[in-house]
């Protein structure tokens, strides 16, 4: 099989349940999902000359920020309503497998509560923009050229990575999942 090299080329965040100013497509001007990064804690044991760090403990809390150009109104209401505590964040991108010149989508869908509305100082003759930051993850699912690379649910206790559950405790403590 020939290698393959992928190149993130565009990419827009869709923010909230929809509307015609959700799609931040012309202003966004960075996307970060956040580390997937596994719970370990050190180990030595008193029989034995060094230490190990375990893993397989779970995962570190999901977060979510993105950058706008300019200030974004639709985004800025998602900060601080009691009523909506999380909302759904929608992430597409367009890679490109240089291997063949084809276009693939990455995609990903987060479901989170926006806890920071950041600006930019503002400066005469600079473009001022806004950060925001998404804590609170409670569902996350993650695509590659239309497969489900990582798929998680908090509330429904569902962890899979390529479509295979990972979550082999549920049986056991005998709740869905």
């Amino acid at each position: 099989m020939a290698s393959s090299l992928f190149i993130w080329e565009a990419g827009t965040i869709f923010v909230g349940s929809g509307g015609g100013d959700a799609d931040k497509g012309l202003i966004v001007n960075n996307i970060k999902i956040s580390d997937l990064d596994e719970l370990t804690q050190d180990f030595h044991p008193g029989g034995s000359y060094g230490a190990i760090e375990i893993g397989g403990l779970g995962n570190k809390a999901f977060n979510l920020s993105f950058k706008v150009k300019g200030i974004d109104p639709q985004s800025m209401s998602q900060f601080g309503v009691n009523g909506v505590a999380q909302n759904f964040y929608s992430i597409y991108g367009g890679v490109r497998n240089k291997n063949g010149n084809i276009p693939v989508e990455y995609k990903a869908i987060i479901q989170a509560r926006m806890v920071k509305v950041g600006n930019d100082e503002y400066k005469r003759g600079d473009l001022v923009g806004q950060d925001f930051e998404l804590k609170e993850v409670t569902h996350m699912e993650i695509y590659f050229n239309q497969a489900e690379k990582y798929f998680w649910d908090f509330f429904g206790r569902i962890w899979r990575v390529d479509g295979v559950n990972q979550n082999d405790m549920n049986a056991i403590l005998r709740v869905a999942g």
